[in-house]
């Protein structure tokens, strides 16, 4: 833990003496975010001389508040009297309380009749990138166009892209790929089948594409039992399944391009949703408003 003492700043107060558990994590977090961002800021075992913001993880043990200086204190589990009391006299004391969401902010400006609360939902702490787009084909190409090439380009050409990944199991699709070698972020060919390598497939991927009209294929129905995205022909056995949340019929062109445009919309919606949640560029700058108006 770092200890600068220069004017302004904001010391992020975690006391050592409290359990480590999900206050410390999101306090190191934050520290982290908001010096990564351009702002002086430290983690300090206690509320030293030098900072002109202190933001104290966590309220029950916000202690040795300093004259002429701002003061916040994280607010999670209110749960008793006796934190209400103690909350209520800090609020009083002119201490704002940050919360984790607005609707215990607008109880506890309820409960203790100060407006001292504030609701700042954190991001998540612990995620990954969102996941490109890949997408499987898991079946023979026959000369005789049993697989409908032409209605798997249709569906290809509206899902390339520099963030769509093309995982192919099974033979024959040579030319295919050579014609689409840039079209997508890469191309992965397995010309001979594997188990092991197409069940780490279905593992992998999370769009699996079958433009046949010969009844049906079995790797639709893997696909579907693994509860991902399955994009395919509207005949036979599909059919049966045609209940099922994830599986996409389509019978000819305009049933394929309103089947993607829906399956685009979807994605698109759990790309925002994964930006929304991991939002520390917008959960600082919420942080600094509000300590520059208090």
């Amino acid at each position: 833990m770092s200890e600068a003492h220069a004017p302004g700043g904001t010391a992020i107060v975690y006391y050592p003496e409290i359990k480590p558990w999900i206050i410390k994590d999101l306090a190191e977090r934050f520290c982290a975010e908001f010096t990564k961002r351009g702002h002086r800021s430290a983690l300090i075992n206690s509320p030293l001389a030098g900072y002109d913001t202190y933001y104290h993880f966590n309220y029950l043990q916000c202690r040795g508040v300093l004259p002429n200086t701002k003061n916040f204190t994280y607010v999670t589990h209110v749960n008793t009297p006796a934190k209400l009391s103690l909350l209520r006299g800090q609020a009083e004391a002119g201490i704002v309380g940050i919360c984790m969401s607005e609707d215990t902010a607008r109880r506890l400006r309820e409960l203790t009749g100060f407006n001292r609360f504030v609701g700042l939902t954190p991001p998540a702490l612990r995620y990954g990138e969102f996941p490109d787009l890949s997408i499987l084909i898991a079946s023979r190409l026959y000369d005789d166009g049993r697989k409908n090439l032409t209605t798997m380009k249709e569906a290809l050409d509206r899902l390339r892209g520099p963030n769509s990944v093309l995982n192919i199991m099974g033979s024959g699709w040579e030319e295919f790929i050579a014609a689409y070698k840039d079209q997508f972020k890469e191309i992965n060919y397995h010309p001979v089948f594997s188990e092991r390598t197409y069940l780490e497939l279905i593992e992998a991927t999370n769009l699996l594409i079958y433009s046949g009209f010969d009844e049906g294929a079995i790797s639709v129905l893997d696909y579907l039992a693994s509860g991902k995205r399955v994009l395919t022909t509207a005949q036979g056995y599909h059919l049966d399944y045609a209940d099922c949340a994830n599986l996409y019929l389509f019978s000819d062109a305009p049933t394929l391009d309103a089947q993607i445009s829906k399956i685009q919309m979807e994605i698109n919606l759990a790309r925002a949703q994964h930006k929304r949640v991991t939002d520390w560029d917008g959960y600082c700058a919420r942080h600094i408003e509000l300590f520059g108006k208090s």
